[in-house]
């Protein structure tokens, strides 16, 4: 006998269907986070960023015109989630909807099946099986079963450019992590996570914590003006031997020339978690932070040398390549899409 396929479950397949003929159609690269607003333009949707208290956003179809709205008070992260949920509509040719914080971010997944299917459209358009795969392997996590933390779900959700919840959500999707482990992963947030990581409460709440360290050579990151970069390096002092920027030299030029696209806001040494004050001879981590100060393309390199002897060649080499992101409205809080914004003033 068939086994009963309820109205919602139909729904989430039509949704998935959809996430896919779409990637297919664009022949979406699986090695990069997926450019939800650019894809939106490039559809002739009308993106616009405004200030709602209540809802997350919003999706209109009338005549030949489609438009969206965001809700500008939101994260990145959350905002690229609704705006692939609102897609999800446009996808699946609804005529409109009016998204409150439990039809996008709400466990459950839905509460009708129009809202179930673009959820899912949401999930596995952003977030599909093989972006999720290429990314864990990044990361040098285990693709099948991995023991996530909340601190991997956070670095994850980063790299796939996606709200933690949303991560969670479509991890079990995706059967990586049991509903158990979502269940404890939902009960850190992570304005708590940024804490763990950065070791005190943010300067920027809304701004987002990248973690690399001395595996993650080679790395490209995107993150997003304001957010900070957290470098964390072996190193044993007594050895003579000290980590310290080469250099942060643009592949591409910020927008104010006379600032970089990252600044080195403080650096320092930090003894084992274990020790309660530095003995001579001890191992840590040497800590560089850097803030995003404008969008453009940037690399990182630090080298492990001995400061007095400049002629000697260095232990070792740090490099890595920082693509950070303009808000999708430019130097704007609110208003249409920065892109769509030109488009308007040079017709």
């Amino acid at each position: 006998m068939a086994r009963f396929v309820s109205a919602v479950e139909k729904a989430r397949r039509e949704g998935a269907r959809a996430a896919q003929r779409a990637h297919l159609t664009f022949e979406t690269p699986m090695d990069r986070p997926i450019d939800i607003f650019h894809i939106i333009e490039e559809a002739g949707i009308w993106l616009m960023f405004q200030p709602m208290p209540r809802l997350f956003g919003a999706y209109k179809h009338e005549n030949d015109c489609a438009g969206i709205i965001l809700n500008s008070n939101h994260p990145p992260s959350l905002q690229r989630y609704t705006a692939a949920d609102e897609y999800g509509h446009h996808m699946l040719h609804h005529s409109e909807s009016i998204d409150e914080e439990e039809d996008i971010a709400g466990v459950s997944r839905a509460r009708n099946t129009q809202e179930a299917a673009a959820q899912t459209f949401a999930a596995d358009f952003l977030m599909p099986l093989q972006l999720v795969n290429q990314t864990l392997r990044v990361m040098h996590l285990p693709i099948q079963s991995p023991q996530l933390s909340p601190v991997d779900v956070y670095k994850l959700s980063l790299q796939l450019g996606a709200s933690y919840s949303a991560t969670v959500t479509q991890l079990v999707a995706l059967r990586k992590i049991k509903e158990t482990a979502a269940a404890y992963l939902r009960t850190r947030r992570p304005l708590s996570i940024k804490e763990e990581l950065s070791g005190g409460h943010p300067e920027d709440a809304r701004a987002d914590i990248w973690m690399i360290e001395e595996k993650d050579a080679g790395r490209e990151l995107t993150p997003r003006v304001d957010d900070e970069v957290h470098l964390l390096l072996d190193e044993t002092p007594s050895s003579g031997y000290l980590w310290q920027v080469e250099r942060m030299e643009p592949n591409s030029r910020p927008q104010d020339a006379n600032e970089s696209v990252v600044a080195l806001q403080r650096h320092g040494f930090e003894v084992a978690e274990a020790s309660d004050e530095f003995r001579y001879g001890e191992s840590g981590i040497h800590r560089f932070v850097f803030k995003i100060q404008h969008p453009g393309s940037c690399e990182l390199k630090v080298l492990k040398v001995r400061p007095w002897q400049a002629d000697e060649r260095p232990a070792s080499a740090f490099e890595a390549i920082v693509h950070a992101l303009e808000r999708a409205t430019g130097d704007a809080d609110r208003g249409l899409s920065a892109h769509q914004t030109l488009l308007l003033s040079a017709a």
